[in-house]
């Protein structure tokens, strides 16, 4: 019984340093969801809205240099 917790324990050790490694050597992206209603009842407001958000992370990009 003692052995098998010993086992468990090092595979789950093993399992945790490889995801901080593997959140280490990602990117240093972010993601901005585009949640709208384009489509249905709301469609006349959330259409543009959703435009124009896509139109300001386009500029925050092209003008920060992402």
């Amino acid at each position: 019984m003692n052995m098998q917790r010993l086992i468990l324990s090092a595979t789950l050790a093993a399992a945790g340093a490889g995801f901080v490694s593997s959140a280490a050597a990602q990117a240093a992206e972010q993601f901005f969801p585009q949640l709208t209603y384009r489509t249905g009842a709301y469609a006349a407001y959330g259409i543009p809205w959703s435009n124009g958000k896509v139109d300001y992370i386009k500029m925050i990009n092209a003008r920060d240099g992402a």
